[in-house]
């Protein structure tokens, strides 16, 4: 994700704390698009086979960042994202990266993806506004639509301690056609 997209980003967040949303935030290094979620592995080099194989054949595509929300409920929403357009180019990968994937013997989450970036985690201490919804609304008003190309991935490993997630480039892969 090129920089002025994360720096946008961060504007999002700077409007949300102004207006009192208590969150984790995420780091700005840390911002990204996640395509699926392994969870712990030990083999990384089969991933990265998966990885490489579900590259090929695909083209360079555009991402389109808009919008804000927010997963649980209204009463006790547990992450707040910027939404990313499900364009056919990202589903299509995205999709084929999970298939690859599956048919190597990987078990992988069964729910729908739902492309997004995290930008913060609210975890049970923080106060919630109750006018979170209309909030968000609020902030994304002013904010420009971030599009930016793709022309590869990063097959990424986080590591988690008492600070959150950091997050570690173990490859970057570019689409071959």
């Amino acid at each position: 994700m090129p920089g002025d997209c994360k720096k946008g980003l961060r504007d999002y967040v700077a409007k949300l704390k102004y207006k009192g949303v208590e969150a984790v935030w995420t780091p700005m290094e840390n911002l990204h698009l996640s395509l699926v979620f392994l969870g712990e592995i030990r083999e990384i080099g089969k991933v990265n086979e998966c990885a490489k194989n579900a590259a090929s054949g695909i083209d360079a595509f555009q991402v389109q960042i808009e919008g804000l929300g927010m997963f649980g409920g209204r009463r006790r929403p547990r992450v707040l994202w910027a939404g990313v357009t499900p364009s056919v180019a990202l589903m299509h990968f995205q999709e084929k990266l999970v298939q690859v994937l599956v048919d190597a013997g990987f078990r992988l989450e069964k729910r729908a993806y739902m492309p997004h970036v995290t930008l913060g985690r609210i975890k049970p201490a923080h106060k919630v506004p109750a006018n979170l919804p209309a909030i968000l609304q609020d902030a994304e008003r002013n904010i420009s639509t971030f599009v930016f190309p793709v022309v590869g991935f990063d097959l990424m490993q986080s590591h988690l301690d008492n600070q959150g997630s950091r997050y570690e480039v173990i490859k970057h892969i570019g689409f071959s056609k």
